[in-house]
């Protein structure tokens, strides 16, 4: 009787603490009036980091591609911001920097809110 007791306690009392912690902590809202983008070197700004990363295109040509993105305040890349730094091949380049512009991430955050990050992607094949 008092196992069964303790385990029905234990089974509301773990019910109640999964239904209280949310399901995903919500990002901070963009910081108003920044239009800075701020960079791994800057004090005081936490990196962006991944949320949703795509297999890159298993048809691009071997070698290490390097391309540097700017991350926006809601942690999406913005596309026409996509510099191919290094590449062994111009075709693969363009393929991976349309599969990159789909990436999704954290947002950087400074003072307590959402900024705008650039930052490098190295993707060797």
């Amino acid at each position: 009787m008092r196992e069964m007791i303790i385990g029905v306690l234990l089974a509301v009392a773990s019910g109640y603490a999964c239904a209280s912690v949310p399901s995903r902590i919500e990002d901070p809202a963009p910081c108003t009036g920044n239009d800075t983008v701020y960079t791994s070197t800057d004090v005081g700004v936490t990196a962006a980091a991944p949320r949703y990363v795509r297999i890159p295109p298993a048809d691009i040509p071997l070698g290490t591609y390097r391309l540097r993105v700017l991350i926006d305040a809601r942690g999406l890349v913005v596309a026409d911001s996509i510099e191919v730094l290094e590449a062994p091949s111009s075709t693969g380049a363009h393929r991976l920097s349309r599969s990159i512009a789909e990436y999704r991430y954290r947002p950087s955050i400074r003072n307590g809110c959402a900024v705008r990050f650039r930052t490098e992607v190295t993707i060797r094949r």
